[in-house]
């Protein structure tokens, strides 16, 4: 997996309420919490969705150099005798 971003959007969420934050102190710090929360389970869950969209492509395409062999999936008994 070389050459692939290692950078996750996840390391961009925002800080929890009860976590140090530069700024002003909010009126509705549970609100602020609440909010804050629900926008990083939509980070995660987008990163999810990209994450499951990139392992369904790569399963659904044929590997390189690889040839699908169909075996034959009649048992020997319900074959004809030689």
């Amino acid at each position: 997996m070389s050459g692939r971003n290692t950078t996750s959007p996840l390391d961009t969420l925002p800080a929890l309420a009860d976590e140090p934050e530069a700024g002003p102190v909010s009126a509705d710090p549970v609100g602020d919490n609440i909010d804050t929360v629900l926008a990083r389970a939509t980070a995660v869950n987008d990163e999810d969705n990209t994450t499951l969209n990139r392992l369904s492509s790569e399963l659904n395409e044929p590997a390189a150099g690889s040839s699908r062999t169909t075996h034959q999936t009649t048992p020997r008994s319900w074959r004809a005798a030689p």
